[in-house]
């Protein structure tokens, strides 16, 4: 089935705040609640509670691409009932629908986003919950079993999407991701919550491996390349891990972030891993980590709380209630703190692993200081 649905554009707002090497900045400020967001390259989607009319809202499916000449936000489902929990990858947006009385997971085209075409992936009795999406491959969890199962389905042809059982075990298996044709969720079945990943790209031969099996619980896994990463519960204190998987059934596991409270919900991106942290003791900040360097750094610092991040290539987005509703936020990291490199050429002073007028710029201000300061102002290049 195959119906197009009427899209609302708002011209959109940016308030940008500095917050370190990069600006941070609100992606379009709204007085109704903007929770959820997923992001591709420089496209976000989120789900915001929408007035209806007549005091009533519910929950649509927000988009906008920040590299469109004349960047707009579309609700891509302007109807009743909810639409939860939006992923993006290249021109395609899912996410669960409630439409029909459970849930169900739908799919839109935004190639053109004045005139999104939605298709079902998958409508069936009970719910299907929780999509991901990555090139032609859909993923979700499904309880029309009892339990909780994981399911694909290739939709290379929207209108007749191919489904692949991907974890029919006992027990729960929830939360999926995918990149490429890896499929990594956290899986109960050996009574606490482990993470599993699956090839997928033998659809009648799906192969499954463990990626953690430790005596804790891991949860809310992430997947970009050869890194999957995840949310460990070491005796009540939620830290950051990941593995490299690069050799399936072989995982290199390493601790991501220990430090210390809470650490939880990560996204990886190209060469970063992003969380939400709480290690200050009073609200969640965003931190992220660096592959290349294996250092962490600070995101956000802001004086309320920041969740749910995701990131994609550079751009971090969140969620954020420093305005008393949570909305949604972004930034674009730069600098030495997402760096590639690990050893930095001759000559890079301020650590970003290029030579250039940046460089120039602190050796001449060091100079300054250091021909007019005392002799520990000097420091060596």
């Amino acid at each position: 089935m195959k119906f197009t649905c009427f899209s609302a554009a708002v011209l959109m707002l940016i308030v940008p705040v500095f917050a370190g090497p990069w600006t941070e900045f609100a992606v379009s400020p709204s007085s109704e609640n903007q929770e959820r967001p997923d992001v591709f390259g420089r496209k976000i989607v989120w789900q915001q509670h929408v007035d209806g009319g007549e005091g009533g809202f519910d929950w649509d499916i927000m988009f906008v691409d920040l590299d469109a000449a004349e960047p707009v936000v579309i609700n891509l489902t302007p109807y009743a009932h909810d639409q939860q929990n939006p992923a993006i990858h290249e021109n395609r947006v899912v996410w669960q629908d409630n439409s029909w009385d459970d849930w169900d997971i739908l799919m839109t085209d935004v190639s053109d986003p004045d005139l999104p075409i939605e298709t079902f992936v998958a409508a069936y009795y009970d719910n299907q919950m929780n999509p991901a999406i990555y090139g032609n491959i859909v993923v979700w969890q499904d309880d029309s079993a009892g339990d909780i199962d994981i399911w694909a389905a290739d939709v290379t042809d929207p209108d007749n999407p191919v489904e692949i059982g991907v974890a029919l075990f006992e027990g729960d298996q929830q939360a999926p991701v995918i990149y490429g044709h890896t499929v990594v969720w956290q899986d109960d079945y050996y009574g606490d919550w482990d993470i599993w990943a699956a090839d997928v790209s033998e659809p009648s031969g799906v192969i499954d491996s463990a990626v953690s099996m430790s005596v804790y619980d891991q949860e809310n896994p992430s997947i970009w390349g050869n890194i999957v990463a995840w949310q460990e519960n070491i005796e009540g204190d939620w830290q950051i891990w990941a593995a490299d998987v690069s050799r399936p059934g072989l995982p290199v596991e390493f601790a991501v972030c220990q430090a210390a409270s809470l650490q939880t919900n990560p996204s990886v991106g190209d060469n970063i891993i992003v969380w939400q942290d709480f290690r200050n003791g009073k609200d969640w900040d965003i931190w992220g980590y660096n592959l290349s360097t294996r250092r962490e750094f600070r995101i956000t610092d802001h004086a309320a709380d920041q969740i749910n991040p995701v990131i994609s290539g550079k751009m971090v987005v969140w969620q954020d209630n420093r305005g008393g509703k949570w909305n949604i936020w972004a930034a674009e990291l730069s600098g030495a703190a997402v760096a590639e490199c690990v050893d930095r050429p001759a000559g890079d002073v301020n650590g970003d692993c290029v030579v250039n007028i940046a460089d120039l710029a602190v050796i001449a201000a060091n100079w300054l200081e250091c021909g007019l300061d005392v002799p520990e102002a000097c420091f060596e290049f």
